[in-house]
């Protein structure tokens, strides 16, 4: 696909849709599809809700934390859904992953016709004073 995002995690939900309550994937954001909110305007509730949704989908999930240990994709959706000690910090991290996956997948299908054209114009106030040496 070009971006460095995997497929499968185009079809993961990185928001709910603005006209509704559908959770909508990180391919119908990158298309601009779907009008989506915010993240971070979520309560921590949905929040909870779409983090474990996306642990949800997943094909394996084990987690290692200290204090907690092994925690199972089962456990851990539990987890995030009561908003307990496993979870909490399991939504900030979705959060992050979704800013960043969402960041990465629309600044690629904005700056790819301009990307490889740089503005090479010197600033004006070099321009003006520009000299080849000869002139001294």
């Amino acid at each position: 696909m070009g971006l460095g995002i995997h497929d499968e995690r185009l079809e993961l939900p990185v928001g709910i849709s603005s006209d509704g309550p559908r959770m909508v994937t990180l391919r119908e954001v990158r298309s601009a599809d779907a009008p989506t909110v915010d993240f971070l305007q979520l309560s921590l509730e949905r929040k909870a809700e779409l983090t474990a949704e996306r642990i949800q989908r997943q094909p394996e999930l084990i987690l290692g934390m200290v204090g907690a240990g092994i925690v199972d994709k089962e456990c851990t959706i539990r987890e995030v859904k009561a908003r307990l000690e496993v979870g909490k910090p399991l939504i900030e991290i979705e959060q992050r992953t979704i800013t960043h996956l969402i960041k990465k997948a629309t600044n690629s299908r904005v700056l790819s016709a301009s990307a490889w054209q740089p503005d090479l114009r010197l600033p004006q106030a070099v321009a003006d004073n520009w000299s080849l040496g000869t002139d001294h």
